[in-house]
């Protein structure tokens, strides 16, 4: 998942509840419409779908049947969830981590056990 770090909670048992409710939010997205989201997670997003494509919703490519970069996107106001295929796994790793840090966004990376949460430091790089 990643999210606009001046919305979500520093306290970790906060940020997990509020996790839990940007899951309930989708919505769909429409990086046309400059109030909907941050710039960092519009930007995001598209450079992601150049990469890993959607698998559904409106940024679906109908010729795209087998590809394994298909990703599933859940998208609200301040997070969007991403379900790679696990084939994809490290790829997709390297691809959110960089394009993350590129947009100033953060990283809460839900498949690790531990959970760990990356945030942009002072110097721009997630820690």
């Amino acid at each position: 998942m990643v999210f606009d770090p001046s919305a979500a909670p520093m306290d970790r048992e906060e940020f997990l509840a509020w996790c839990d409710l940007q899951n309930d939010q989708t919505e769909v997205f429409d990086p046309t419409r400059t109030e909907f989201s941050t710039p960092g997670l519009r930007s995001w997003l598209e450079e992601m779908l150049r990469v890993f494509p959607a698998m559904d919703g409106p940024y679906c490519s109908a010729d795209r049947d087998d590809d394994p970069h298909l990703t599933d996107y859940e998208i609200n106001r301040t997070s969007i969830f991403a379900c790679f295929a696990w084939s994809k796994a490290k790829s997709a790793y390297n691809a959110v981590m960089s394009i993350a840090e590129k947009h100033g966004i953060a990283v809460y990376e839900i498949s690790d056990p531990g959970g760990r949460i990356w945030r942009p430091g002072g110097d721009g790089l997630l820690c």
